[in-house]
């Protein structure tokens, strides 16, 4: 994948109508150049980047990709204990631009409504997908309803304005669940929510196909029905998930299995995910669903709230140089899970 192509960033104008309500706008607008981006980021969907170990991954891989930040960046600061980011993106045509419509803040259940213009042409060359997306720092909020509505400038048409956009999609990202990106999202769980010193983590990590987001499919909302991944059963372990822990003295860790390039022995196999039809991703022993933290070189020594959140990558290069599966669709993206809790006991006697 090329990462030498040029990006194009640049703040999100919002005229008087399209002022967010209740709330100072802090927004950035991009587009990747890079046109293998959907591979590795998925074609469309929305993630909600609650820390600054998170927010630095997915900047990293803009950038990575030669996405330039805006000068002044309204985003250069961002306080993680009090906001949360989202980047909502479509791979598309290179003129579809984002704004935001409306912030709605609220302690409980915060409401981001977006708008993304698009052209239609009376005569246009066909051009290789972009990849857009928009960054907004937003007021912390454990669940935050999204909504994309699509209007068109430029040549007629039945949806001219913002105020007449055509609602495409809508999700509400709970604190149950993570990211969505082209359908698919992530939920982990703890064998248990209190542990003494030094006791294992295992933790869950479960795959669902959800497409009640899309009210519309369009120049926005994708209508796919599953998405096929990898079963994860390979020799020692597969590289498409990690683990974000926040340990008790505020410090971030990245657990994740060494990289293995080679396939080894074990073929893996295409897992379909359908609405419906979940998939649990195999566990550190044979035959279990429990990946244990420890073996993955968490020390959970220190007493104090572990806060895990999930992650799951894949790369949408179908078959991976396997001829058989060479012409096989699968999934690609970089989504996070929810974020879960585990707290460990001070030892008896400790002070």
């Amino acid at each position: 994948m090329s990462r030498s192509l040029a990006a194009l960033g640049a703040v999100v104008l919002l005229a008087a109508p399209l002022c967010a309500e209740g709330a100072a706008e802090r927004a950035v607008a991009g587009q990747l150049k890079d046109l293998d981006a959907w591979k590795t980021l998925g074609r469309q969907g929305c993630l909600v980047i609650r820390s600054q170990a998170r927010w630095e991954a997915i900047q990293k891989l803009l950038t990575g990709m030669g996405w330039e930040r805006p000068t002044p960046d309204p985003l250069a600061s961002v306080d993680f204990a009090r906001e949360h980011v989202v980047c909502l993106f479509r791979s598309g045509d290179e003129a579809d631009r984002f704004a935001v419509r409306s912030l709605k803040p609220d302690p409980t259940q915060a409401e981001l409504h977006v708008v993304m213009s698009y052209v239609i042409y009376k005569s246009h060359a066909a051009t290789p997908d972009k990849w857009n997306f928009l960054l907004v720092a937003l007021p912390q909020s454990p669940s935050l309803k999204v909504t994309v509505g699509t209007y068109h400038p430029m040549n007629g048409g039945p949806y001219p304005t913002p105020d007449k956009a055509l609602l495409e999609w809508s999700a509400t990202l709970t604190p149950d669940w993570g990211d969505i990106v082209d359908g698919l999202r992530g939920a982990i769980r703890a064998e248990k929510p209190t542990i003494a010193p030094g006791e294992d983590i295992p933790v869950e990590f479960r795959l669902e196909f959800d497409t009640s987001a899309t009210v519309k499919p369009g120049r926005f909302a994708l209508k796919p029905d599953s998405a096929r991944v990898w079963d994860n059963q390979y020799s020692e372990g597969y590289r498409n998930h990690a683990f974000l822990v926040e340990t008790p003295d505020g410090k971030c860790v990245l657990l994740r299995r060494p990289e293995q390039l080679e396939w080894r022995k074990n073929i893996p196999h295409p897992v379909q995910v359908a609405a419906g039809k979940p998939y649990v991703l195999p566990g550190s022993t044979y035959g279990s669903t429990w990946k244990s933290l420890k073996a993955l070189g968490l020390d959970a020594t220190k007493p104090g709230t572990y806060r895990i959140t999930g992650l799951y990558m894949e790369s949408a290069d179908a078959g991976r140089g396997m001829r058989q599966l060479e012409t096989i669709p699968f999934w690609g993206g970089n989504l996070a899970t929810n974020t879960i809790q585990v707290t460990v006991k001070a030892a008896s006697g400790s002070f």
